[in-house]
């Protein structure tokens, strides 16, 4: 054992013991050469002896990520083996939650979305590194809010069948049967991957929620009756999804999970009201929070859990997913019955396909389970939206003669700004594009029903499309803009406004489509958590800003987070180059953009379709071409 002063390697200064676990005693202490604090763990004897010395230690060194500490030694003095890492200035989340600390959704949306970038980064190493002990103990939250994913002593690559250390309330059902054939000398032939520590990120995540161990019995109850926090259901559905028992209904991947996480607000707002209201999602705070709602009936409560399942992951699922999962409760005969008493459950099913096929631009289909959820529908505000959904596909898919006529008899059903804003779209099919657009002028002048106003702002622009009326079209872009109630809408406005800029001649023209392009992107990005696309675009409007250093400094994180995506490499490529033109001739250099441009084509799989690695392609070979010359 060290001693306090003694320092190892000739540079680690031994400051204080700190803390001891299951594979080691770790201690505070000073790098001599760097002039900073750091972490000397030393492992335990039995775990050295089951440790891939080498490999362990280019595995660990080779990690570089936000969210993660830096390895920077590994130690073998004697018998004894200790790694040198980050000291994080912060707590673990046990601390918080043993100080009866409760963290806001906003927060944990933010932790969550972090530790699936750090495991998305992780899994994606080749080999896979697979953590196999996330728990609330290894996770540190650093003073400037951000996480840290500490304790890999015991991780391995997905190659490996070596078990290793656990947690017993974090760790997934095959980590546990891999202990139990362990422990009566039994082997796995089972290779470890990365939904483990999926599991272990949701169990985490409920503890946190619930304040109840994962495995305590009241969990399993909680977890098999398929009730709901305190926190809106949509995160809840997440973290439920990510412990499922069968590994295949996990996410399969960090990755995939992190794009639930990014989508799980929006759309399902106004289903969960209706859900709620029908009384088939149990409300329930858990915990410390409150006590618990548990069904009458076992069929009614399989019931629940199946349609809370479904309508909670309408926010992390695509289109088709909503009409598949819709389809899929509508059709089991087990629950014919139950359905046929509960027409709101029916309507919401109706309608949440019907807003697949509209997605999907299957205006017919559409229309169809619109009016199937009309039929069903009980309150006046249903009725309303499913009216004017229906009408509205009904004119996209080609039926404006029955369009019309469900809007005249319909009329007494919809909004007065619901029925304008739809005489506009059926001017609109019907090729009178100026007439549709002052129909969209005077609502937007006399109506203050937010959601048509959108709408209105958003069609009004797409129609000028083409055209070189600029100011107007970006007039419609800024209204709308006050307008949004769902942040992802950011991105469709952003959109927009690129358009007008690769459409504009004039340099204030372009110039100002951008800046409203960056501030859209700037929000979407800041308050949604955006994801790889979302930050790659902000990168490439930055790039048309001019904004080169800011567009790099993004470009840097997304390949640092995501390095097997060519995309980013592309971009900063195509900033590197434009970066060189603005310099005199004399201070150029294609150093940078081809060293960009050649991973970008190393990392892109032939067969897609990217006429801008075309472009890249054509730049390069120019640009060796002109160095040759050089030579």
């Amino acid at each position: 054992m060290p001693k306090i002063d003694e320092v190892l390697g000739g540079k680690y200064q031994i400051i204080s013991e700190i803390g001891a676990g299951g594979a080691g005693v770790v201690f505070l202490a000073y790098h001599l050469s760097l002039c900073k604090y750091v972490v000397v763990k030393k492992l335990k004897e039995q775990a050295a002896d089951h440790m891939n010395i080498r490999g362990e230690a280019d595995i660990l060194k080779e990690l570089h990520h936000q969210y993660l500490p830096q390895v920077y030694d590994f130690l073998v003095i004697g018998r004894d083996i200790y790694t040198v890492m980050d000291y994080v200035d912060g707590h673990d989340l046990y601390w918080y939650t043993d100080q009866g600390i409760l963290f806001s959704e906003k927060e944990l949306v933010r932790m969550l979305r972090q530790l699936c970038e750090v495991l998305e980064y992780l899994h994606t190493r080749k080999p896979p590194i697979i953590h196999r002990d996330i728990k609330p103990g290894n996770i540190m939250i650093r003073d400037n809010g951000d996480v840290c994913l500490i304790d890999f002593n015991i991780s391995f690559s997905a190659g490996s069948r070596a078990f290793s250390g656990y947690s017993y309330h974090y760790a997934s059902p095959e980590q546990i049967e891999s202990a139990r054939l362990a422990s009566f000398g039994g082997q796995d032939i089972r290779t470890p991957d990365a939904r483990e520590d999926i599991y272990s990120l949701g169990a985490t995540f409920f503890y946190l929620m619930t304040g109840i161990r994962p495995r305590d019995a009241m969990a399993q109850e909680l977890k098999k009756r398929g009730a709901v926090t305190a926190y809106s259901a949509d995160l809840f559905r997440i973290i439920q999804k990510a412990m499922a028992q069968d590994p295949g209904k996990r996410y399969q991947s960090a990755a995939q999970m992190r794009k639930a996480v990014i989508r799980r607000t929006g759309r399902t707002e106004r289903i969960l009201l209706s859900a709620a209201a029908a009384g088939t999602i149990l409300v329930l705070i858990l915990g410390i929070m409150a006590g618990v709602i548990h069904d009458r009936e076992k069929k009614e409560a399989a019931f629940a859990a199946a349609y809370s399942e479904y309508i909670l992951e309408l926010s992390s699922a695509d289109s088709t997913e909503w009409i598949q999962g819709g389809l899929s409760l509508l059709n089991q005969k087990q629950f014919a019955d139950i359905l046929e008493k509960k027409p709101n459950q029916r309507a919401v099913l109706f309608r949440s396909i019907a807003d697949g096929y509209f997605e999907e631009e299957n205006y017919p289909a559409a229309a169809d389970y619109y009016r199937d959820a009309l039929e069903l529908s009980e309150n006046a505000a249903d009725k309303a939206e499913d009216t004017k959904n229906r009408i509205l596909s009904l004119i996209r898919g080609g039926a404006a003669a029955q369009a019309g006529q469900e809007l005249i008899l319909r009329k007494d059903v919809l909004s007065p700004a619901a029925y304008s804003y739809l005489e506009a779209e059926l001017l609109l099919e019907a090729g009178r594009t100026e007439d549709a657009l002052e129909q969209m002028d005077r609502i937007m002048a006399a109506e203050n029903e937010s959601g048509i106003l959108l709408s209105c702002c958003l069609q009004a622009a797409e129609c000028l499309r083409g055209t070189t009326d600029y100011e107007r079209r970006m007039d419609y872009l800024n209204r709308a803009e006050q307008y949004v109630d769902r942040k992802l809408l950011y991105r469709k406005i952003g959109d927009e406004y690129i358009a007008v800029a690769q459409e504009a001649s004039a340099a204030s023209v372009k110039q100002e489509a951008v800046r409203r392009a960056e501030s859209c992107y700037e929000k979407l990005c800041a308050e949604m958590q955006a994801g790889y696309v979302d930050r790659l675009n902000l990168a490439v409007i930055r790039q048309m800003a001019g904004e080169y250093d800011s567009a790099m400094e993004l470009l840097k994180t997304l390949i640092e987070e995501n390095p097997e995506d060519y995309r980013a490499y592309r971009e900063a490529a195509f900033t590197r180059y434009r970066m060189e033109q603005e310099k005199a001739t004399q201070n150029r250099s294609s150093l940078p953009v081809l060293y960009y441009g050649k991973l970008a084509l190393e990392h892109y799989k032939e067969g897609n379709s990217d006429e801008q690695m075309i472009q890249l392609r054509e730049l390069l070979d120019r640009l060796e071409t002109e160095q040759e010359g050089v030579r």
